[in-house]
């Protein structure tokens, strides 16, 4: 199936309901979905000590890793499977090609409560091994503070053209992902462990943005192709 056939039968398209549920149009939304997770973590953490800070940053490196999986390993799998096909990568295809329609820039609520009770019930067993298992909330807290980052910046990247710093490399890293290499250039926040596996191209760098994709920003200003 070609992508025009696989674009008119996206989920998106078939069934835009879903939109509410697993997608969002910005970080505030995203924010105020995990908002109940958020303050349950904090609320279970009685004191902050050199351990929590230890366990917040594996939990955001952790992140950063997790990222890289569903990014690869999960939307970029070839899947014989129409049906599997359809309900797994169907949001991510639509974005890959539709990259304007700031509906689907972000996820939704269910989409990250969803993944947290995947990831997060190993670890709360793990840590329950330990000494201290309370310390599993400050791993998850981690996480979903990387997790919360990731959705700022993805959606940064989309929102208009950066003119420096991190958020100017970031982007070119991703829409050089977008526009020329699929299979490069995984990470959304980091190319750390795009480095590690092999997948990183450090042709971003000099890359220039086609018409298209220059002219998809929310946010329109007037930008060189650069």
């Amino acid at each position: 199936m070609d992508d025009i056939k696989r674009l008119k039968n996206n989920i998106v398209v078939k069934y835009p309901f879903l939109l509410v549920f697993f997608a969002a149009k910005n970080p505030f939304w995203v924010f105020v979905g995990a908002s109940p997770l958020l303050f349950y973590f904090l609320s279970q953490i009685e004191a902050i000590n050199w351990l929590s800070i230890i366990c917040i940053t594996l939990g955001l490196v952790f992140w950063t890793f997790l990222e890289y999986v569903i990014h690869r390993w999960i939307y970029h799998i070839n899947i014989n499977s129409r049906k599997l096909r359809f309900v797994i990568d169907g949001f991510h295809f639509y974005h890959h090609h539709i990259m304007n329609d700031r509906r689907v820039l972000n996820a939704g609520f269910l989409t990250l409560y969803l993944v947290s009770a995947l990831i997060l019930p190993p670890f709360y067993l793990i840590f329950n091994l330990t000494p201290q298992p309370e310390l599993f909330y400050q791993f998850a807290l981690g996480i979903l503070m990387g997790n919360l980052f990731y959705e700022f910046v993805h959606f940064q990247i989309h929102y208009k053209r950066h003119s420096r710093g991190y958020l100017r490399s970031i982007q070119n890293y991703h829409l050089y992902h977008h526009q020329k290499r699929w299979n490069k250039n995984y990470g959304n926040t980091s190319s750390f462990w795009d480095r590690i596996f092999n997948t990183y191209d450090a042709s971003f760098k000099t890359f220039k943005l086609s018409e298209n994709v220059n002219n998809h920003f929310i946010k329109s200003e007037p930008t060189n192709m650069a």
